[in-house]
């Protein structure tokens, strides 16, 4: 692959399946088979984690993967479990960034921020945070617990 092509889709198969192909940076190559120090460690690996799967889960090694282009292609499919974890990660950067606001309007505005009052936007989800963040700039100290 060069820099002026687009890049494979994800289902594109970029080596023969069940051959010694691999690639690296966009360059077909030849890999060798594994000496025995590797191979035997592999062995060791798959026996351990084979015999600690939960059910329904599946153990595989020397996969041929892109997991982060299966995880946008299966984004952009609108897959439930990714479509949860994207929700999950925007609320907790949102709320992040209303901690980080209150921090700041705090200290311009000269309202004490102790253990207390951290702890209890620990508490909060993003809402409430909104919610407090309103009150310290309207009436310029913490609300009553």
């Amino acid at each position: 692959m060069t820099e002026d092509l687009p890049p494979p889709y994800v289902d594109d198969r970029l080596v023969q399946p069940e051959t010694r192909e691999e690639r690296l940076h966009g360059r077909r190559l030849q890999a060798l088979p594994a000496n025995p120090e590797h191979g035997d460690e592999h062995t060791e690996l798959d026996y351990l984690a084979r015999g600690d799967l939960a059910p329904g889960y599946v153990a595989s090694t020397d996969l041929l993967t892109r997991a982060g282009e299966v995880a946008r292609a299966l984004r952009a499919k609108g897959n439930p479990v990714i479509a949860e974890v994207h929700a999950e990660g925007r609320a907790e950067g949102l709320a992040e960034g209303r901690v980080e606001a209150i921090e700041l309007l705090c200290q311009l505005l000269d309202i004490p921020l102790g253990p207390d009052e951290r702890a209890r936007m620990d508490e909060f989800d993003a809402h409430a945070l909104l919610a407090l963040l309103t009150q310290l700039q309207t009436q310029r100290r913490w609300p009553s617990a």
